[in-house]
């Protein structure tokens, strides 16, 4: 089984920024300014973790997708690793990789997701694609796949697109 997880809202808690982008006058730089402040969304992370302590790492593989900007990829690996308990060891025995430094950075590249720098799309049509590169990348079946995402939007394509999608909040912004 694949289990896709979004960032922001889904595994990680953004509500001390989420005001920065709701109504009319929307502070992206502010918004992504605070990122630093994020902490974890405890019901989804601990749902993660169950999933990989029943199925077992063997079994199920764990990818993430976010709009973040490439830009943060490696704040956003520190807050998985520190916040998530998602560290080295554990990536290295969740996709069989020997404890190679070099190729565990690497393999966050190809685990994590993320928004190219400069691109403004909506967040539906950019993960779209990024889900595409992702199957392309490691091949595995999309019928045995489960996506948590918070956006309305996005959980509604993801579902146009037939696949299964945990909502966790409501996200309509």
């Amino acid at each position: 089984m694949n289990y896709i997880f979004d960032i922001d809202g889904t595994l990680m808690n953004i509500d001390h920024r989420r005001h920065y982008v709701e109504g009319d006058k929307k502070d992206w730089k502010s918004f992504v300014d605070n990122i630093k402040h994020d902490t974890p969304n405890y019901p989804v992370v601990e749902t993660m973790w169950l999933l990989a302590e029943n199925a077992g790492f063997d079994t199920c593989c764990f990818y993430f997708l976010t709009g973040r900007n490439e830009a943060q990829r490696w704040e956003t690996v520190d807050q998985l690793k520190d916040q998530c308990r998602l560290d080295d060891d554990l990536i290295s025995r969740m996709f069989g990789i020997k404890n190679d430094y070099t190729r565990i950075l690497g393999f966050w590249e190809e685990i994590l997701l993320m928004r190219p720098d400069g691109d403004y799309r909506p967040d539906a049509e950019l993960k779209s694609e990024l889900f595409d590169k992702l199957v392309d990348i490691h091949g595995f079946d999309t019928e045995d796949t489960i996506i948590f995402d918070d956006r309305q939007s996005v959980v509604d394509m993801w579902r146009a697109r037939g696949l299964t999608c945990f909502q966790v909040a409501k996200g309509d912004f």
